[in-house]
């Protein structure tokens, strides 16, 4: 029963913190942007250069976010005050320490800044090369080739073919 109790205190002042929100808002925001693609993903018959120009779409999206980032900071945050002030709670930046060398301590003259420099930003970074590392335009180009000779394949007729090799008895088509 004890474990319960530190179990659900811990997760508690977890939820209650600042970074957890604003990084709940973050994900949040492009998780639905992403939503749409990821059930495409997961259906049986996939157009996986459709799939891929898509994906180069939210990628041009996301940069551009990254390049706007103080404007995209600003909306996360009015959103995570929105919560942290519905949750009763001060949405407020972490303890800063000069020596501090395991967790990101960017200089930042105020919170929006601080929030953007650790936050929103990296994560835009990471979303962006883990995109073009899964689907980098030379994949794509081999998809598009394989397409190519999946409709070769299929306009070619098989069946003469199998008959003059004598393979029309062990395979049926």
């Amino acid at each position: 029963m004890e474990t319960i109790a530190k179990s659900a205190y811990q997760l508690h002042s977890a939820v209650t913190k600042s970074v957890f929100i604003v990084s709940l808002m973050t994900i949040a925001k492009y998780s639905a942007l992403l939503e749409p693609t990821v059930n495409i993903l997961q259906t049986k018959a996939i157009d996986m250069i459709a799939v891929g120009e898509h994906i180069e779409k939210i990628i041009e999206v996301i940069e551009n976010d990254r390049n706007n980032a103080e404007q995209v900071t600003n909306e996360l945050l009015a959103q995570a005050r929105r919560v942290a002030t519905a949750l009763d709670i001060e949405l407020s930046l972490p303890r800063l320490d000069v020596k501090q060398k395991h967790k990101s301590n960017p200089p930042s003259n105020n919170e929006d800044e601080y929030w953007r420099r650790c936050i929103v930003i990296p994560y835009l970074d990471s979303l962006t090369a883990s995109f073009k590392i899964r689907f980098a335009r030379k994949k794509l180009q081999h998809l598009r080739y394989l397409g190519y000779i999946h409709c070769m394949c299929s306009k070619v007729q098989l069946k003469p073919f199998l008959k003059t090799r004598n393979y029309s008895k062990s395979i049926t088509i």
